[in-house]
């Protein structure tokens, strides 16, 4: 009815069954390596890019809207005084509005951006202080209507 049952081999058969289970074994282990390296790679990646971000957004609370600094102007090498009309959290960067009325959006804070010296930011509040004089006496005298006096008004930049 049913087969005879297959009679061992001996010590041989056992010893092939056993290196077939240690092969087996082996090759688990490895994967389980292999899936655990893959697993702390990953960390470490979360982890730098996390603390990437952190260093990004540390480096814009020094750049509030309204801070007076020098930017390179489209990377080209000049540099130019003028202050922060905007913050992008989410890629790092600033709008930045020169003081000749130029405006420049999305300026890497890290690479062209500087804070302005304690001296520079009192010569510069100085300037625009005159600036906004002179337009104060060439509306009185009716040179200018009062509703070009917005800074970013072509004929009166700086």
């Amino acid at each position: 009815m049913y087969p005879a049952p297959k009679e061992r081999e001996g010590p041989a058969e056992d010893e092939r069954e056993a290196a077939a289970r240690r092969e087996r074994e082996r090759v688990a282990a490895e994967k389980a390596n292999r899936e655990a390296e893959e697993r702390e790679r990953r960390q470490r990646e979360e982890a730098a890019k996390r603390r990437e971000r952190e260093r990004r957004q540390a480096l814009l609370r020094q750049f509030p809207v309204g801070t007076a600094v020098k930017a390179n102007y489209k990377g080209q090498g000049m540099w130019y005084v003028g202050e922060i009309s905007g913050v992008h959290n989410s890629t790092g960067t600033v709008d930045v509005k020169y003081d000749d009325g130029d405006r420049e959006a999305g300026v890497d804070v890290e690479h062209r951006v500087k804070l302005l010296s304690a001296d520079e930011a009192a010569a510069r509040r100085k300037k625009l202080a005159a600036a906004a004089a002179q337009r104060r006496v060439a509306a009185a005298r009716g040179w200018i209507h009062p509703s070009h006096w917005k800074d970013d008004h072509p004929n009166m930049r700086l």
